[in-house]
Parts: structure tokens; C-alpha cells; sequence
């Protein structure tokens, strides 16, 4: 939400995220609801990551403060989303936790694309000053992310009131992405509209509706908007583009160099590091043609190549693993509940977060937001729908066990 930034005075410097996560922590010890700290896969993946990502700090070459202040955001947004996964333990909870998130960001996204709508598409459109989210491309991403979560809400809101509002938030959130003139936005919604295309049981409906809503939109879109994504057909020759490919080549000889943990956080971007590969591997960028900027180091621009460099080889892995697993439990969790009518919302949530994700893995291949913690909320809230389905089957039928387990295969 970055309430800082629409207070005055003292307030601006009260840390309300800080203090409302404590808050929460602490009465959650005292609440009738009893915490639940079972973990799957995913949450014991995220354990490992996160012991991993300690012993990166320790064995990294790098002597900047950028990386333990890094690593510290890394650590608060596993041991945060992990404690989301304890608290979070019925449908009720889940759907409050998603109301608060489409809040915040649909806050952000629907007062961006008002401006872009009412300034008939001028208004070039970034994120909350000194917010993770602040540039242009990272704001869509986190954009994107979101709405199929509003999507969800609307289809399970039952007043009308409410369900135009989050109507208003979605029209308005995609107007926000154009207006962010992001190229990894663009494909990003691309691959969110074609899922949701491809998941719609009204796909006459749905093409109804995206038709008129892409042609209005594409009124509000200045020649500059289309020149700068006609530059995805020439990529390299783009400036910006092969900025971004010698990033990812800084990011896999530092792996190279140390393919167990990496560089450390934001090894890239620590300029001793960036200028010694420079140095020392000039016929890998001889091959490339283009070769590092002797002057600064740049970030990444790709969550899976940030990764790489920061926490290696081994740390890439699990950091896929960790994608995998939350999405093919997506998987899981729709086709478990497609046939029960009383999870059929499980089916539904699964199948928005499944969206989110592939919002993320495409947009983020050209950003540098791999710890984002919207996203990895996403993936903890998964293991949250899979053990609540799952208990929910195992009432409903004493012998089911899990999806792919012996006994559920036998009563399939």
C-alpha cells in the first residue's frame, strides 16, 4: 500500500507495515484460532532457500551493505509469507487476505489508469516513489499479478456495488499497464489474457468482451506507445534490450565463478564484482559484440538470471523448484475440486493464482523482482488451499489420501 507516501508530517516516517505486521504476529499467539505449523513441499523449500541464501552472505566475495540489506528483505519476505501460511487456515482468511492485497495494489492501479484514461492516454504512468514497485515495469508486473485475484473476488462478491467496483478496478488496472509503456507488461498481459481465454467456459463471452474493451483501449495509445513495443521485433538492436543481455552474462559467469552460492544479493549490481568479470572474461563479450558499462553496474533485469547470480546454480534450482511445485499444486487443486461443488472457489482461486504466476515468470524474465513478495504470497497460499482441499476430500471420503497417492488412484 506505501502508506508513507500519502501522509504528512511525523507520519511519513512511522513504519505502518512494520508495526501492523507485529501486530498481527503477536495477537495471532493469543487468538482461540490455533496457529497450524504444518509445512509442505513448497514451505520446506522456502526453508532450505532461505539457509541457503545465509550461507550465499557468508561466502560472498562482495563487500557492499547492499548485501546484507538486501539479504534482509529477502529473509522478512520468507519468514512473513511463511507465517501468512500459519495464520491462514479456512476460506474466510484466504479471501481477507486477498481483499487487503487487491486493495492495496488496485489503489495504486485504479488511480494510475484514471489518470491515463482522463488525460486520454499522456499520462505516463511509474509507481509509488521509493516503493520496490516504483518503476514503470515492476509496477506492471505487480498490476498484473493482482488482477486475476480481482477477477476471482468479483466472480464470488455478492453485492452488486461491489462487484462494479472491482469491475472499475480491472478495466482501470489494465488501462495501468499500458500506460506503464513496459514491454514485459505487454507480454505479460498477453500471457494473462490467453490463459484466461483458455480457461473461460464462455469463450463467445469472453470475446465479446475483449474485443470492444482492446479497440477502446487502442484509441487511448499514442504512436509513441506503439513505437516503443514495435521495438520487440528487434531486440537486438535495442539499446535497452542487449543492456539487459550483457546483465544476464555478468549473472552467469559470476555462477560460474561461484556455482554453489553465487555472488551474494545484488551481486550484479556491486560494482567491484561487475567490472572484475568484465575484466577478466572480455572474449565472452567479444563473442556478444557489446561489452559491460566500465562506469556503473546494472541490475539483472531477469528474476531467473538475478537469482543465478546471486545465489548460483544451486540456489537457481531451488528457486524453480519452488515455482514448479506451486504451480503444478495449482494443478492439482483444480482438477480435485472440479467435481465437488462446495471447493469448486478452491478450483477458482487456484486456477487466478495459476494466472498470477505465469503473469510473473513471463513479465519477470525481463525484470529484476525475484523476491517480490506479492508473488511468493501467492505461492505459500497455495500450500494453504492444497492442505485445506485436501483435508476437505479426506472428510468427504475417509480413503482419500492425496492427489496421485495409491488410495486415491484405487477410489478414482
Amino acid at each position: 500500500m506505501v502508506i508513507n507516501k500519502y501522509v504528512y508530517g511525523f507520519s511519513s516516517s512511522i513504519r505502518f507495515t512494520l508495526f501492523i505486521s507485529l501486530i498481527t504476529i503477536l495477537t495471532s499467539f493469543t487468538s482461540k484460532d490455533k496457529l497450524n505449523f504444518k509445512l509442505d513441499t513448497v514451505g520446506i523449500l522456502y526453508i532450505v532457500l532461505l539457509i541457503h541464501g545465509s550461507m550465499s552472505v557468508l561466502f560472498s566475495p562482495s563487500d557492499s551493505s547492499n548485501l546484507v540489506s538486501e539479504y534482509t528483505k529477502f529473509a522478512k519476505t520468507i519468514v512473513f509469507i511463511l507465517f501468512v501460511s500459519f495464520i491462514i487456515n479456512d476460506r474466510f482468511k484466504i479471501h481477507v487476505l486477498l481483499i487487503a492485497q487487491c486493495v492495496a495494489m488496485g489503489f495504486h492501479s485504479a488511480r494510475e489508469g484514471l489518470k491515463f484514461l482522463l488525460s486520454a492516454g499522456h499520462h505516463h504512468i511509474t509507481g509509488p516513489p521509493q516503493s520496490f514497485i516504483a518503476d514503470n515495469n515492476q509496477f506492471a508486473l505487480a498490476v498484473l499479478i493482482t488482477l486475476p485475484l480481482v477477477a476471482y473476488l468479483y466472480k464470488y462478491s455478492k453485492h452488486k456495488f461491489t462487484r462494479l467496483v472491482l469491475a472499475g478496478v480491472l478495466f482501470t488496472g489494465i488501462l495501468a499497464v499500458l500506460g506503464t509503456f513496459s514491454r514485459g507488461g505487454l507480454l505479460g498481459m498477453m500471457a494473462v489474457g490467453g490463459m484466461f481465454f483458455l480457461r473461460s467456459k464462455k469463450k463467445l463471452l469472453t470475446i465479446a468482451i475483449i474485443v470492444p474493451l482492446a479497440a477502446f483501449s487502442t484509441t487511448l495509445l499514442s504512436d509513441k506507445w506503439f513505437d516503443r513495443m514495435e521495438t520487440l521485433q528487434e531486440a537486438d538492436q535495442d539499446s535497452s534490450f542487449m543492456g539487459r543481455v550483457i546483465a544476464w552474462r555478468v549473472s552467469s559467469l559470476i555462477a560460474s565463478e561461484n556455482p554453489i552460492f553465487g555472488g551474494g544479493f545484488h551481486a550484479v549490481q556491486d560494482y567491484k564484482i561487475w567490472i572484475d568479470i568484465a575484466n577478466s572474461y572480455q572474449s565472452a563479450f567479444d563473442a556478444l559484440g557489446r561489452h559491460p558499462d566500465p562506469h556503473k553496474a546494472h541490475a539483472a533485469h531477469s528474476i531467473y538470471f538475478q537469482v543465478l547470480g546471486d545465489l548460483g546454480y544451486l540456489g537457481l534450482i531451488l528457486y524453480l523448484v519452488i515455482l514448479a511445485f506451486s504451480w503444478f499444486s495449482c494443478t492439482g487443486i483444480i482438477r480435485s475440486s472440479r467435481n465437488i461443488d462446495e471447493l469448486k472457489w478452491a478450483g477458482d482461486l487456484a486456477a487466478s493464482i495459476q494466472i498470477g504466476l505465469a503473469a510473473f515468470m513471463v513479465s519477470g524474465a525481463a525484470l529484476s523482482m525475484a523476491y517480490f513478495e506479492l508473488a511468493h504470497c501467492l505461492m505459500v497460499l497455495v500450500m494453504v488451499l492444497k492442505r485445506i482441499v485436501n483435508n476437505r476430500l479426506g472428510e468427504i471420503n475417509p480413503l482419500y489420501r492425496r492427489p496421485g497417492s495409491p488410495s486415491a488412484r484405487a477410489n478414482a
